[in-house]
């Protein structure tokens, strides 16, 4: 009879080990698959703020130095938007202005070769080439091939940041999420805090970190919280 008693406690702990565990397991699954869901959703809004670029190393020639003189090329936007335009030397924009498929800029050239970028966003934005730039075809500047990447675009992240907390539903709807989120976008230039507070209590909650580029070269970190 002791022996029975004893077998009995064996089978019952070793059933009881067993359910635990397997709840455990299903619960972690569980667990897993909601994390995982709400990665892919916090995924949708991070694009939603990356923009695709085109930056396009451009290369003038001088046999002797020279004051301002305009200086053009003839570009194929394609899919990219002729207002995000921009003109760049060391990394600061130079007076420019668009005529049909001609990019005109002001420059002052040093002698031998002088580099440009020309850059150019897929998203529509203002016109950025809105300076007066006299037109003039006689010095042309060497293009190569473009160059294709991903940033944040600090437009794109403001126009998107009022949205999140002025008309939310269309947002999400925009995004293809039924989550609520709250996005912390922060980067040297820029801190943003887009969506409602998070819930005290009641709700799951994911919080997931993003890092980056921004569009003017500033790393950017994006914190995406879903619930």
């Amino acid at each position: 009879m002791r022996i029975d008693w004893v077998v009995a406690i064996l089978i019952f702990l070793i059933f009881t080990s067993w359910a635990f565990s397997f709840h455990t397991l299903q619960m972690g699954r569980a667990n897993a698959h909601k994390t995982d869901t709400a990665l892919s959703e916090a995924g949708k809004i991070v694009d939603y703020i990356r923009t695709d670029y085109v930056r396009i190393p451009a290369r003038f020639s001088s046999g002797f130095p020279s004051g301002e003189i305009t200086l053009f090329a003839v570009l194929d936007w394609g899919s990219y938007s002729r207002n995000s335009t921009q003109v760049l030397r060391d990394g600061t924009p130079l007076p420019c202005s668009i005529s049909g498929d001609n990019l005109y800029f002001s420059a002052t050239p040093d002698m031998g070769d002088n580099f440009f970028e020309v850059r150019m966003a897929s998203d529509e934005t203002p016109l950025e080439c809105d300076d007066i730039v006299p037109q003039s075809e006689d010095n042309p500047v060497y293009l190569w091939a473009g160059e294709k990447s991903e940033a944040f675009s600090a437009a794109r992240s403001l126009d998107f940041c009022t949205a999140a907390n002025s008309s939310r539903n269309d947002l999400k709807t925009e995004i293809g999420t039924s989550y609520t989120f709250r996005v912390l976008i922060e980067s040297q230039s820029q801190r943003l805090t887009c969506g409602p507070a998070v819930p005290a209590s009641g709700r799951d909650v994911f919080v997931f970190p993003f890092t980056g580029l921004s569009d003017v070269g500033d790393e950017i970190n994006i914190t995406v919280i879903l619930w």
